[in-house]
C-alpha cells in the first residue's frame, strides 16, 4: 500500500531529479561534452578545447591542474587528439535561464592524452579509485527516508559533478536492511550503525548525508569515511537542494583527490615488497588481503611467502611506500613499524 508519506517522497525526489542539466554520470575518463555555438565544423574548436579541459580535470582529479603552466597551450591541441566526436541537443542552465541547445561529445586518445599529462608533469590520479557508498536522508518534513537505486534520478546531480572529478558513487539497492542502517548512519550519524554497512561499500568508502528543508531553503550535512575512518565532516545550505548535491559530488572527490596528490608527492610509484606481522588468527590472512585490494592506491597484491605469524607480499602501488605508509596509519588493519633494512615491516592489528 503507497501511503501519503511515501506519495510525499515520491514527489520530492522527482522535484530533485528534474531537470536533469549534466549527462556525464557515466562513460569513459576520456570522453567529455561540452555546449557548441552550431554542429558546423568551425565551431567545433572551443568545445572541444573545453571537452578536454574537463577530461584533463577528471583525470588528476583536480580543477586547479588546469591552471598549471602550459596547459592553456596544451588545449589548443585537442582536435589532434580526437577519436570521434558527436552531437546531443538538451538543456543547458536552470529556472528561466534554461537553454535548449547543442552540445559536442569528444572521444580523446588515451595514450596521447596521458602522455600530454606526463609532458605537463601532471600526476593522473589512477584507477582503482574509491566508489563511495551514498548513505543519504532525506526529510522534506514528514520525517527522513533513504534514497536508493531506484531513485538514482534524485541525485544524478550529485552523481554527475562527482563523475565530472573521475569519482562513481553506488547507491543501496533499496532492502530494509538497508533502509534501517542507513538512516541510523546517515541521518542519526550513527557511527556503528556505518561501520555495519561497510560491507555494502565498495572500496570501504561511504558519503552519509542529511538534507532538510531549513531557514526556507534546504541544509545538508556529509560525512566522509573510508574503511570506518572519518576523512571530513562539512555542511552547507541553500535555495537549491541540486545545488546542495553537486557541490557534496565534487567536494568528496576534491577531499579524495587531494588526499591521493598528498600521498602521491610522498615518493614514486613502484613494487615494493613488504612484511605483515601478527597474524595470528584464521581471519587475518582473508582480512588484510581484502583491506589491501580494497585501497585505490593499490593495484596489486601478491603473497610471496609466510613466516610464522607474519606475511610477505609484493605490492604494486600507485604511490611510494611512504606514502602507503602514511595511507594505512589512520586506517583499521595496519601500522608501519620502524625498519633499518628491508623489506618494510608493517604489523597487524587485532
Amino acid at each position: 500500500m503507497v501511503t501519503i508519506r511515501g506519495r510525499l517522497f515520491g514527489l520530492i525526489l522527482a522535484a530533485l531529479a528534474w531537470p536533469v542539466i549534466a549527462q556525464e554520470s557515466g562513460g569513459s575518463l576520456y570522453s567529455a561534452e561540452a555546449p557548441v555555438a552550431s554542429q558546423a565544423e568551425d565551431d567545433a574548436g572551443p568545445a572541444l578545447r573545453a571537452a578536454l579541459a574537463r577530461v584533463l580535470v577528471r583525470l588528476t582529479g583536480l580543477p586547479d591542474a588546469l591552471h598549471g603552466p602550459g596547459v592553456a597551450e596544451a588545449l589548443e591541441r585537442a582536435p589532434e587528439l580526437v577519436l570521434a566526436t558527436r552531437y546531443r541537443q538538451g538543456f543547458e542552465g536552470e529556472g528561466g535561464e534554461r537553454i535548449y541547445r547543442d552540445f559536442l561529445i569528444a572521444d580523446f586518445d588515451p595514450v596521447r592524452v596521458d602522455g600530454l599529462l606526463a609532458e605537463l608533469g601532471l600526476v593522473v590520479w589512477p584507477l582503482p579509485r574509491p566508489t563511495p557508498m551514498l548513505w543519504l536522508a532525506i526529510d522534506d518534513g514528514r520525517g527522513p527516508r533513504l534514497v536508493n537505486a531506484a531513485q538514482g534520478a534524485a541525485v544524478e546531480a550529485l552523481r554527475a559533478a562527482g563523475f565530472a572529478r573521475g569519482i562513481r558513487f553506488a547507491l543501496p539497492e533499496g532492502s530494509p536492511e538497508d533502509d534501517n542502517f542507513g538512516v541510523q548512519a546517515a541521518w542519526r550519524d550513527d557511527l556503528e550503525a556505518a561501520d555495519a554497512l561497510l560491507a555494502r561499500s565498495p572500496g570501504g568508502a561511504q558519503l552519509l548525508g542529511r538534507l532538510y528543508r531549513a531557514d526556507g531553503g534546504w541544509r545538508a550535512e556529509w560525512v566522509l569515511r573510508e574503511h570506518g575512518v572519518e576523512l571530513a565532516r562539512w555542511s552547507e545550505s541553500g535555495p537549491d537542494a541540486r545545488s546542495l548535491l553537486a557541490a557534496a559530488g565534487a567536494g568528496t572527490a576534491d577531499r579524495l583527490a587531494r588526499r591521493f596528490a598528498e600521498l602521491a608527492a610522498a615518493g614514486p610509484s613502484g613494487r615494493f615488497v613488504v612484511r605483515v606481522h601478527g597474524l595470528r588468527s584464521a581471519d587475518h590472512y582473508p582480512r588484510l588481503i581484502g583491506y589491501l585490494r580494497g585501497l585505490g592506491p593499490v593495484r596489486q597484491v601478491t603473497p610471496v611467502a609466510a613466516e610464522g605469524d607474519a606475511l610477505i607480499v609484493e605490492l604494486d602501488l600507485a604511490v611510494g611506500l611512504q606514502g602507503f605508509a602514511h595511507l594505512v596509519e589512520t586506517g583499521p588493519v595496519l601500522r608501519a613499524d620502524d625498519s633499518q633494512s628491508p623489506p618494510a615491516e608493517f604489523r597487524m592489528l587485532e
